[in-house]
């Protein structure tokens, strides 16, 4: 096993451990001792994210004694139509044997409001109105479920309640973003929660939906520069910017998005000044 320590900025710290024995990278999660405001913006997890290139999206992770909080961010547009249009469902799974859970949000959109995805064939060059097309899809969806191993619903509630599951989508610059706060087990004041405690280690899977009127065509559609860098960086990964016409392919879009990470929790101690 090989471990990585990078500090940036000097305070800010990422630790990712590659192992073999591993299918998908492992990350040690920063411990915060302050308060996290879920609001979709991405500004204060810069220094916090690592990138999945094949997938096109960036994955932050840190946590508190009460919560997890996660994110994740992509400019593909592909990506962002799978995840508004197919659905997302976030995956968790305590390492010592606790319960599976699924958070399913946004949730699939009927075949008929699918049917948006086609516009990919026909231009949707111009920026402003993409990004009207994705607020609107964003407005949408309201309803955050809470499910088991099995898919089945647990629990289905306002994303404007408050019940330990705080969640927030944004779109700026070209660029969805995904935050989230989810209780665990040490968080005694809600029903469900994540069964594992700073110091535990956690598998966190991204699967989205599925284009249920299956493949259809290939060829390819021209997508507009993608604006707005992350910390400066030009062409940073989780969707490309750049100058002239970025070609995406329209077969990818009916591609599931799949992505895995195991994190381990933080204890406050784990990070104490000059350790």
């Amino acid at each position: 096993m090989k471990l990585l320590l990078k500090k940036i900025a000097g305070c800010s710290i990422i630790i990712i451990l590659f192992s073999n024995s591993c299918s998908g990278p492992q990350i040690i999660s920063r411990y915060s001792a302050g308060k996290i405001i879920i609001d979709g913006k991405i500004e204060e997890w810069q220094n916090s994210l690592i990138y999945n290139d094949e997938e096109n999206l960036g994955f932050g992770a840190t946590n508190d004694g009460n919560n997890l909080y996660l994110v994740f961010t992509t400019a593909s547009r592909v990506n962002i139509f799978k995840i508004l249009t197919m659905g997302l469902t976030l995956w968790i799974d305590p390492a010592d044997g606790g319960k599976t859970i699924g958070l399913q949000y946004p949730l699939q959109k009927e075949i008929e409001d699918q049917r948006s995805i086609r516009s990919f064939k026909f231009g949707m060059d111009d920026e402003d109105e993409f990004e009207i097309r994705i607020k609107r899809l964003i407005k949408l969806q309201t309803e955050l479920k809470v499910i088991n191993e099995n898919k089945f619903p647990l629990y289905a509630f306002n994303t404007n309640a408050s019940e330990g599951f705080e969640i927030a989508v944004d779109y700026t610059g070209g660029r969805l973003s995904y935050e989230l706060q989810i209780p665990l087990q040490t968080n005694t004041a809600y029903k469900y929660f994540v069964e594992a405690s700073p110091g535990d280690e956690l598998k966190v899977s991204l699967e989205s939906g599925e284009f249920r009127q299956g493949r259809r065509g290939g060829g390819t559609v021209n997508i507009p520069p993608q604006t707005g860098g992350m910390g400066g960086v030009s062409n940073p990964p989780g969707g490309s910017g750049g100058r002239g016409m970025k070609r995406e392919n329209l077969m990818d879009t009916f591609d599931k998005i799949e992505f895995e990470i195991n994190i381990f929790l933080s204890k406050s101690n784990d990070f104490q000044s000059g350790e």
